[in-house]
C-alpha cells in the first residue's frame, strides 16, 4: 500500500541513493537525497505530518550510514 508521501520529491532521490551500486556515484546520490529531504523538512507551505517526518528522519539516518560506510572502506 502506498504511503501518502510516496509522491513527494524527496522519495526518488532517496531511493536512487539507497539502490546505487556504483561506489563512484554514491556520494553524489546521497548528497542529492539529503538536500531533498532537508528541503522537505523545511517546507512551511505544506509541512510533513508526523508519519512523514519520522520517515524523513529515518531516511537521513540511513543516508548517513551509507555515506559513512562508503567513506570508511578502502579502495
Amino acid at each position: 500500500m502506498p504511503r501518502p508521501w510516496d509522491r513527494q520529491q524527496w522519495v526518488l532521490p532517496y531511493r536512487a541513493a539507497v539502490f546505487e551500486t556504483n561506489r563512484a556515484e554514491l556520494a553524489a546520490r546521497v548528497s542529492t537525497a539529503e538536500s531533498a529531504i532537508k528541503a522537505r523538512i523545511a517546507d512551511t507551505k505544506s509541512p510533513p505530518d508526523e508519519q512523514e517526518l519520522d520517515a524523513l528522519q529515518d531516511a537521513l539516518r540511513i543516508l548517513f550510514m551509507l555515506d559513512k560506510g562508503d567513506s570508511g572502506e578502502a579502495s
